[in-house]
């Protein structure tokens, strides 16, 4: 078995437990006795782990119900199925994924089954980039939640001879595909909408989405919703919401429709050896038509990347 196989067969058995749901902030009252409890018992490794808005330190005295997050495989490698929480060491607070108001799924909206799938991407080890994000969702949010699907790190599931980018790019590469193939996995999900956790929707992105998808023709099967197009590449404005792209470029917020059109974009992504963000975009605009909005709906996050180690400012593209 490749390499490429046996990191996916690995994570794919993790995924085989169902990815969470983002946590609800607020069900524990932070500072309690119960917090202090665990963070105390928590200090060696300075992570708590969370599981559907309820916590609990790794070493397995819950504060919630969820049996199956008592216990963590190595301080080193925390529980996949769970997600984390990091401890701020000056302040031996959490990291938490604090939003001023409460996000509000917005189950009546025309919009709200345009996706069967909607994904986050994230780093076990950077909870502050999924704090960020659901710190970053817009209240009026025309989706399900997002669930988290936890990358693969590249810095444990090295890239293998070949490989053209880092290992940050192949974690990622890896990630993106088992995004792919866990919808594939599902036989009622027909179409998926993935994000990267450094994704920013525009606080009117529901509004904007509306916009948008009026003037995207019916048949559509590939959505950029966020990036720009690859150096030297113009779009073709079809309407003042509407474009098509030539070379998209940056996968953060992208949608697929179609079991068939899932398979092949996945299957391409396997053979990429290179970052998905310099080999995916000519290949997809050359085999689909990739309608994206005129003004990008959303953008990249301030963050610091595990891919090339720099950090970024707010990105709009």
């Amino acid at each position: 078995m490749s390499d490429d196989a046996t990191a996916l067969a690995e994570l794919n058995e993790e995924l085989a437990r169902t990815p969470i749901a983002l946590p609800v902030v607020g069900q524990i009252p932070f500072g309690s006795a119960e917090w202090n409890a665990n963070v105390a018992a928590c200090k060696g490794c300075k992570y708590l782990t969370y599981h559907g808005g309820m916590y609990c330190g790794h070493d397995g005295k819950l504060i919630s119900l969820h049996a199956r997050d008592a216990t963590c495989p190595t301080h080193r490698q925390p529980h996949v199925a769970a997600g984390h929480v990091a401890i701020d060491e000056r302040t031996e607070k959490p990291i938490l994924p604090v939003r001023s108001s409460p996000l509000i799924p917005m189950v009546d909206h025309p919009l709200y089954k345009l996706f069967d799938h909607v994904r986050v991407i994230s780093l076990a080890r950077r909870p502050d980039r999924l704090a960020a994000f659901v710190a970053g969702l817009p209240d009026r949010w025309p989706h399900p939640e997002p669930r988290v699907l936890v990358a693969v790190d590249g810095e444990i599931n090295r890239a293998p001879k070949g490989w053209r980018s880092g290992n940050g790019a192949y974690g990622c590469k890896l990630s993106h595909v088992a995004a792919l193939r866990e919808a594939l996995a599902d036989p009622v999900c027909n179409s998926v909408f993935i994000m990267e956790d450094d994704a920013r929707a525009q606080a009117d992105y529901s509004d904007q989405l509306t916009s948008f998808m009026a003037d995207v023709p019916s048949d559509w099967k590939v959505l950029w919703l966020g990036g720009h197009e690859l150096a030297g590449n113009r779009s073709v404005k079809l309407t003042a919401s509407v474009r098509t792209m030539t070379c998209p470029h940056r996968c953060h917020a992208y949608a697929i429709r179609g079991r068939e059109i899932i398979q092949q974009i996945v299957e391409q992504m396997e053979r990429c050896d290179q970052h998905i963000d310099h080999c995916l975009g000519k290949w997809l605009a050359d085999t689909f038509t990739v309608y994206a909005p005129t003004k990008m709906l959303i953008a990249q996050g301030p963050n610091k990347s595990d891919i090339d180690g720099k950090t970024h400012t707010l990105r709009n593209f």
